[in-house]
């Protein structure tokens, strides 16, 4: 493992065959360059030309010499590992730069060795010396031939996967377990910067820049590649040698070499690779008193600068506009879709209805039917397994309706458990109740369930009327046929021919002494759907509610005889205590608010009442009973 120099092959080969007579070398490794790599092929393929060399794709060009070639195994070409006949497994480890662009170490499995290279590796090692001095001389070692610290923490990480319980370096430095922690502890928090060995010490007179040009080229070479840089040099009067890849010598000398190998750089990879070694730079001219290239004190570059920064401001822009534009689709998704089932809601449906019902009058209308599908018995599953199965049940459900209608079919959530679906063709009945076979075959469902259809042709629809008053109607009594199907047990499809029974969203009792105002009341809750029991005080009240049960209580605060809170305290000593009671008061006082939470009161509201808000806690506590 590593490549000996070439006087020192024919030593080894015999010490081999001394050790192992019968057998031949196989394998040699060699990972990295050295100044005597060329040297050392030519001899070693007259030696032993049966030898198979192992290497990186980096290292091919040095094969490319006079007479037969070698056999070469391509660690990357065989993941990074060789398994041997003997069932031994090595393992190669890319080691960047330590020391040549193609370094690797090899790790041996069966020993967990790990053979480091120049990892790890003192040259100088005296036996006599404690293991402190060891590590503060192969750091040195480190730093005088390394671009940066950077690169020993890449090689770190990659062997930090390993157990190593021995390594042996290139210069056969031996570090048993507890050696390679302390060491590996100690260089991964060891920081850096090279100067390719060049006194610390300003020399103005004897400035060498092809060794400052090197030191920036290794920097492009580590970041852009080997390639990138040979095509730099390509039909220029630099004299760039790839075996070693250095600028070895050019036309141009001293300061004018400096100048113009940067505006080389700007010329053909432009100002993105002058930014990147632009600290390196500034490093040298502040170490050694040296000038700063020419271009980068340009009006061109200065320009190219502002460019490449609006570039990434405008990127950054783009960036923070496309999150912007994604934050407010997602509100716009949370104001118009259902968040169970990702359908648009009934907000989106109304401003569909509308445009809809607009066209009607148009001079070539065409008619629609609106259908209300809805899972039967959603109360019974809520309570036999869960809310949460419910839902899931729902959301299930209108995945069930999109694979079972047609494409050109808009399926909405409606209110309650029910689905919209928007039809604008022909549709015959047979088509529903193939459908509500569907439903009752389907396996989907935490328990086989059945489903209910009502259906609101827009023929049914009143044009004298608004817009809006035509919409309320097609939901209103899509809503009314639904909840009769409910009623009808189930698994029914209701339409205008069907016998239609009033008051299908539930039994309120109003609690008002004021005709006028109970009038009121009465009339827009029935027109509701919802059926209206009135009482003029609060003991006929407490009355009916022994009698009749009842989806909610609406009363007055100053109702005769038993007034709103004296009622409800009665009521709570009831089996109905639980009811939806809503009080109303002409003025909200804290109070008012106090007395009604102790009570259970389920809201106050103000007058004059908003018969959308009275009809919204009614639905809402529905909801919550199941």
């Amino acid at each position: 493992i590593g490549l000996p120099l070439s006087h020192q092959m024919e030593l080894i080969l015999l010490e081999c065959k001394k050790m192992f007579p019968a057998s031949q070398l196989t394998y040699v490794v060699m990972s990295g360059y050295s100044a005597n790599v060329l040297s050392s092929l030519q001899k070693w393929r007259a030696l032993s030309p049966e030898t198979t060399i192992i290497s990186d794709v980096k290292h091919l060009h040095y094969f490319n010499l006079q007479g037969p070639l070698p056999s070469i195994y391509r660690i990357e070409q065989n993941s990074f590992q060789l398994v041997m006949k003997s069932g031994k497994k090595l393992s190669f480890i890319p080691s960047p730069f330590i020391m040549s662009a193609g370094s690797f170490m090899t790790y041996d499995l069966t020993n967990q060795t790990l053979f480091s290279g120049y990892l790890f590796a003192n040259p100088v090692y005296s036996a006599s010396a404690s293991f402190q001095e060891y590590v503060s001389s192969a750091l040195k070692y480190l730093s005088n031939y390394l671009p940066s610290s950077d690169f020993v923490r890449y090689t770190l990480k990659q062997i930090q996967s390993f157990f190593i319980a021995r390594v042996i370096t290139v210069y056969g430095n031996v570090l048993e377990e507890q050696q390679i922690s302390q060491l590996m502890t100690t260089l991964s928090t060891f920081d850096f910067y090279n100067l390719t060995g060049l006194s610390m010490f300003k020399q103005p007179n004897s400035v060498d820049y092809i060794q400052f040009s090197n030191q920036v080229l290794r920097k492009l070479r580590s970041i852009y590649g080997t390639l990138a840089l040979q095509e730099l040099f390509e039909e220029t009067p630099f004299s760039y040698d790839e075996s070693v890849e250095e600028v070895r010598s050019t036309v141009l000398e001293g300061f004018r070499l400096w100048h113009r190998l940067f505006e080389l750089i700007y010329a053909k990879k432009g100002v993105s690779w002058l930014a990147v070694v632009e600290p390196i730079i500034d490093k040298l001219v502040e170490l050694y008193d040296i000038k700063k290239p020419s271009i980068y004190q340009s009006q061109l570059i200065t320009s190219s600068k502002q460019l490449h920064q609006l570039d990434l401001e405008k990127n950054e822009l783009v960036s923070k506009v496309a999150v912007l534009e994604l934050e407010m689709q997602s509100t716009v998704d949370r104001l118009v879709k259902d968040p169970l089932t990702n359908l648009y809601n009934e907000f989106f449906l109304k401003g569909t209805l509308s445009r809809k019902v607009e066209s009607l009058v148009s001079s070539n209308p065409k008619p629609f039917t609106l259908l209300y599908i809805a899972v039967d018995h959603m109360h019974r599953i809520n309570r036999t397994y869960s809310y949460q199965i419910g839902d899931e049940t729902i959301k299930h459900f209108g995945i069930f309706l999109q694979e079972n209608i047609q494409e050109e079919d808009r399926l909405f959530r409606a209110s309650g458990v029910s689905f919209a679906l928007l039809i604008e063709r022909d549709l015959e009945e047979q088509e529903l109740d193939s459908l509500l076979s569907k439903v009752r075959e389907s396996t989907l469902f935490v328990q086989s369930i059945t489903a209910s259809i009502a259906l609101v042709r827009s023929v049914e629809c009143s044009l004298d009327h608004s817009t809006e008053a035509a919409v309320h109607f097609l939901m209103n009594t899509a809503e009314n046929r639904i909840q009769t199907a409910f009623q009808k047990g189930g698994n029914q499809i209701v339409s205008q021919d069907t016998l239609v029974r009033k008051a299908t969203r539930g039994k309120v009792l109003l609690v008002e002494d004021d005709k006028i105002h109970a009038n009121y009341i009465r009339t827009a809750l029935e027109n509701e759907s919802f059926d209206v029991d009135w009482a003029q005080d609060g003991m006929e009240a407490l009355n009916r509610i022994q009698e009749h049960v009842y989806h909610a209580i609406v009363c007055d605060k100053f109702v005769p005889k038993l007034d709103g809170f004296s009622l409800k305290t009665q009521i709570n000593k009831t089996a109905h205590q639980g009811t939806c009671f809503l009080l109303m008061v002409h003025t909200k006082t804290a109070e008012t608010i106090s007395r009604a939470n102790r009570l259970g009161i389920t809201a106050v509201l103000t007058r004059p009442i908003l018969i959308e808000e009275l009809v919204g806690f009614i639905q809402r506590n529905q909801m919550k009973r199941g």
